[in-house]
């Protein structure tokens, strides 16, 4: 199917769908013949009821009872006929559509994986994935049903006239009539959907962003606002579909009042007829097997008229598929070294150290003398779109194999954007790119996971090989961490891995890029916020001498803020601005690098062993419960049809089933009445014609009203289709068991009533697709019901955060002053574990600035857990501005605190939407705080505060100052900082501590910190210690004092203290 899609005529718009039809051409032929002969068995069933009413109605004969017989048979045929083949059809039908789904979901997901990086950012590909696929599979059960319909269409109009003659023309022009008026609105409806899936586009974008950073939402308070931004689209979503749902109860009733009044003007018009020619009137036979006809008529016109939306919506689905497949790809400009000629390509024993001055056009090979380079780049620029403004230009440098190159600079260099031009991501504009590999270990530095297993994580593709992988696990500083979870490698990381820490993530990433085996590792800033031991056994273990890499025989190419990791690397490229400023052998920075290596050093982070997890275990179990729930083991539960009424709304379902139970009798008392009707016009020939027609054609009044109301109020439950064949087949042989039986009934008892049979055997007519219908809507509830038990379930199982008693409120400006108490704080992730803080007893003072440091795993992020409310509080008391947080909401507490977290985080939307989503600064103060933080410059080169914010484009530590300035936006008394620097160069480390102590002086600030020597000027320095507080004073005094633990943290980095 893909290399068929791939030829395809690009030029037409429905070229897609109709390679789909010729490459699965036999697949939709194979149910075109049971298709025929479920018509032809459907159509013998008004012939069938007239033969057996004339027979009931007939003096018995001495050939009555092989009459008898034969009408017994061939009923027993004709049924037998329609349960088989109605089987059959549907079985080649949803074969079909499993075929179509399957490949359409293949094309959309192989696409996924060729476009651009960036454009991966919306929910195009969801989108189609789901609500587009639903609609071509809704629409793709119809597939055989519109050609038959016009089939069975003529077939019922002829029957019609074999049996009421002329009287079939005024129905047969009223139900022009309706076609007329209604196939343009079910093609208009068909249309209408398509803003309708732009609006679902942009809601599940959203969704998808606010569900990856939940964790950062709440901790920074803005989960109302995000749940408000997510409603809000949702509003959209459903006024974007307003005129679809319109045109869908228009188009539904038309249908309907095609085939309803359709046997009023028939009938009507034969008894004036029948009069004028003092004929025998309506007799049961023709009356019977003429309703029946209009009954075989009802079908093909509903589908017909229903049909054309659905047809315009597969139309439409496709379109937006192919319009997906032919977006830009993209697009690998770089050169294979394969395609150099030999002569050609410089080699050299050793990387030559080269001249640093030379001019960017020198050739690349001028300074080299042997093995090949993996990499070699000459004069290049680029930029993430080629009409875009240059974001790296004019690099000259080549990358030698097996050895490790380094490529270091300040934040917003362009070290992220080099390395995904070496991998053919993004397009250079001039120069060449040429590359000895044409697959690559490629390690980002926002690490990702599948939802899976840490071990599945780890292995991804490759080859399942357990040695190789218990190295790589212990080499990554793995193994303890897998010891401590539940279930050890089997442990699910959870959504986006959102059961590990943050470090936990970063080394699962390095792991899957060293298990592969790759020879060339390109990995992004992966040593970053390891505390000292864990780097340590890294870099021994992978990056050493002997380490893994070494072994591989591996060109390594590292990209990072820190200098002080060039002592493992052979080769290092500086960048600046997008330039490099220098390159060469590492050892060519030992004479004149000193102001080059300033700019960019980092210190190593202050803790010594390796981190904890962030969610404990118990945690962990809740989430792998909630993955192994089962959807709708017990979806018929009568509480979950209570709960879904419930949301509904009672009124909604009572308006409902009240329009369902007015179109139902619409639908089955007319054959009563037309029984009542010919029982009285035997006795009375043509005898008040007025009344019985009048409650007839009331009848059908009563069921477009039914139609119309039921319509209104559930006319956009679209629910997936599901293959319950069997059951279906063994209805329709129930169905034909009880015909059997009717007939034969019939046929050999005497004396009984020809217009109750009459009606038996119509509404036989009728039952077979009632069941059908009953099964089809019954699955299809089922389905539905089996996320709704989710949804009902997740409320009942999961507990809300807020508590009892955290009903209290607080006035506007709290806290006003900023000062904070802890009282004997114990607190615990799970009451079942023990406490992480025991008995931790301080207070801040309005506007202090406070430093928490220990190593991992002494309760720093605990301590800030438990004021933030992310943390239970086993006993004392935590006061701000002497209110007890306890008794107010935590999303109340969170949001009148500013929080500045290690994890940065965006919104859906626009850079003003981005940065002041409480929508309370004018774009003058959010365009000074840019440039504070020495970002304006960038977005107003992109549209301004107006411009979509791009994450994909923006560095870690840009995206970090970003979320600064959106902390600065914020007011607030109160600021909370986890360790944000770890990834920071020297220059943007200074910027941010210079910027925090300018824009939050006299604010209250309560600092995590690993990097010690920032927060020598705080007022105060905690040091925490298994939960405790070990020690507590001035940083400087306690630096003074040779006995303070705080002294000797600090000279366990290789600080000297002064």
């Amino acid at each position: 199917m893909a290399s068929s899609a791939k030829d395809a005529d690009k030029s037409s718009d429905d070229s897609l769908l109709w390679t789909f039809m010729a490459h699965y051409k036999w697949s939709i032929g194979a149910g075109i013949i049971p298709r025929l002969l479920y018509s032809g068995f459907s159509f013998s069933q008004p012939f069938l009821v007239e033969r057996v009413l004339n027979f009931t109605a007939e003096t018995r004969g001495p050939n009555s009872q092989n009459t008898a017989y034969a009408l017994i048979m061939a009923y027993s045929i004709v049924y037998i006929g329609i349960s088989l083949s109605f089987s059959v059809y549907q079985h080649k039908t949803y074969r079909l559509l499993t075929l179509f789904r399957g490949s359409i979901i293949a094309l959309v997901f192989d696409k996924a994986l060729r476009i651009s990086s960036s454009a991966t950012e919306n929910a195009e590909a969801i989108t189609l994935m789901s609500a587009d696929i639903d609609r071509i599979g809704s629409s793709m059960t119809l597939l055989h049903e519109i050609y038959a319909s016009f089939i069975d269409g003529a077939l019922a109009i002829y029957l019609l006239y074999w049996l009421i003659g002329i009287a079939v023309v005024p129905p047969l022009v009223w139900i022009i009539v309706c076609l007329v008026i209604g196939l343009p609105l079910a093609k208009a409806a068909g249309n209408a959907q398509i803003p309708w899936l732009e609006a679902i586009e942009d809601r599940l974008a959203a969704t998808a962003k606010a569900l990856g950073a939940m964790k950062a939402i709440k901790l920074t308070g803005l989960t109302d606002i995000v749940s408000s931004r997510v409603a809000s689209l949702r509003l959209a979503e459903i006024h974007a579909s307003l005129r679809h749902r319109i045109l869908i109860i228009f188009s539904a009733v038309i249908s309907f009042a095609s085939t309803a009044l359709a046997p009023v003007f028939g009938f009507a018009t034969y008894i004036l007829l029948d009069r004028s020619n003092d004929s025998l009137g309506l007799t049961e036979g023709i009356a019977f097997a003429a309703l029946s006809a209009f009954e075989l008529l009802d079908g093909p016109m509903v589908v017909i008229i229903d049909g054309i939306e659905h047809i315009q919506t597969l139309i439409n689905s496709f379109r937006r598929v192919q319009e997906y497949l032919l977006s830009q790809e993209r697009e690998d400009h770089r050169n294979s070294l394969e395609d150099v000629r030999p002569s050609s390509r410089p080699r050299v024993a050793r990387y030559q150290r080269y001249d640093d001055d030379a001019a960017p056009g020198n050739s690349p090979g001028a300074n080299f003398v042997d093995p090949e380079f993996e990499v070699i780049v000459e004069d290049a620029s680029a930029s993430y779109i080629l009409e875009d403004d240059l974001v790296l230009r004019n690099l000259s440098f080549q990358i030698p194999r097996g050895q490790i190159t380094m490529i270091f600079g300040p934040v917003g260099s362009g070290k992220s954007t080099l390395l995904r031009l070496l991998l053919g991501e993004i397009p250079y504009t001039a120069g060449s790119v040429t590359t000895g590999f044409t697959r690559a270990a490629y390690c980002p530095q926002s690490p990702w996971s599948t939802w899976g297993t840490v071990r599945s994580n780890i292995v991804g593709m490759s080859r399942w090989d357990e040695k190789w992988y218990n190295t790589v696990v212990s080499a990554c500083a793995l193994s303890e961490d897998l010891m401590e979870l539940a279930s050890g490698d089997q442990t699910a990381t959870g959504a986006q891995g959102s059961g590990l820490s943050g470090g936990q993530k970063m080394r699962l990433s390095f792991a899957r890029a060293l298990y592969s085996r790759n020879s060339v590792m390109i990995l992004d800033d992966v040593l970053t916020g390891l505390d000292r031991a864990t780097e340590k056994h890294i870099i021994d273990a992978v990056f050493g001498p002997n380490g893994l890499l070494e072994k591989l025989n591996s060109t390594v190419i590292l990209a990072t803020n820190s200098a002080h990791h060039l002592s493992f690397a052979n080769h290092f490229i500086f960048l600046d601005g997008g330039e490099i400023v220098r390159k060469g052998p590492v050892d060519s920075l030992s004479a004149d690098g000193g102001e080059v290596l300033g700019k960019v050093m980092i210190q190593p982070t202050a803790t010594t062993s390796r981190p904890e997890p962030e969610i404990p275990e118990e945690a962990q179990d809740a989430l792998q419960e909630l993955e192994r729930l089962r959807l709708g083991h017990d979806a018929g539960d009568i509480q979950i049809y209570a709960y879904y009424a419930n949301v509904a709304g009672w009124w909604t379902i009572a308006a409902y089933l009240l329009g369902c139970v007015t179109f139902v009798l619409g639908m089955t008392f007319p054959s009563v009445w037309l029984q009542w009707w010919v029982n009285a016009n035997a006795n009375h020939l043509n005898d008040r014609i007025g009344y019985w027609l009048g409650v007839f054609g009331a009848l059908a009044v009563v069921t477009i009203l039914g139609c119309a109301l039921a319509d209104t109020m559930f006319n956009m439950v679209v629910l997936p289709k599901t293959g319950i064949r069997f059951h279906e087949l063994l209805l329709n042989l129930l169905n034909a068991g009880v015909a059997t039986l009717v007939v034969a009934l019939a046929t050999n008892l005497e004396g009984g009533s020809t217009g109750f049979l009459g009606v038996a055997l119509f509404n036989i007519v009728i039952f077979s697709s009632t069941l059908q219908g009953l099964v089809t809507a019954w699955t299809q509830v089922e389905t539905a019901l089996g996320a709704i038990n989710r949804i009902r379930s997740f409320i009942l199982n999961v507990e809300n955060e807020n508590q009892e008693g955290e009903v209290g409120t607080v006035p506007d400006e709290w806290p006003q002053q900023g000062g904070i108490v802890f009282e004997n704080i114990s607190a615990s992730y799970e009451a079942s574990l023990g406490s992480v803080l025991k008995e931790i007893s301080f207070s801040i003072q309005p506007g202090e600035k406070i430093a928490i440091c220990g190593r991992t795993g002494s309760g720093k992020s605990s301590l800030i857990s438990t004021i933030l409310r992310m943390l239970e509080i086993d006993s004392g008391t935590i006061t701000i501005d002497n209110v007890d947080i306890t008794t107010i909401p935590r999303q109340e507490v969170r949001s009148r605190l500013n929080t500045f977290s290690q994890d940065p985080f965006f919104l859906h939307g626009t850079v003003r939407e981005n940065i002041d989503p409480l929508e309370i600064a004018s774009d003058e103060r959010i365009i000074d705080v840019l440039r504070a933080v020495c970002m304006w410059g960038y977005f107003e080169s992109r549209d301004g505060l107006d411009g979509d914010v791009e994450e994909e484009r923006l560095s870690h530590g840009q995206r970090q100052l970003f979320c600064l300035a959106r902390a600065i936006i914020k007011p607030g008394r109160i600021l909370i900082i986890d360790e944000v620097t770890s990834s920071m160069d020297s220059e943007t480390d200074e910027l941010m501590q210079t910027v925090l102590r300018k824009e939050f002086e006299g604010r209250t600030i309560i600092a995590i910190a690993h990097k010690l020597h920032t927060v020598l000027d705080f007022d105060r320095v905690m040091l925490l210690e298994k939960g405790r507080i070990v020690e507590m004073g001035n940083p400087q005094k306690l630096l003074e004092t040779e006995t303070s633990a705080f002294h000797a943290l600090y000279k366990s980095l290789g600080k000297e203290v002064h």
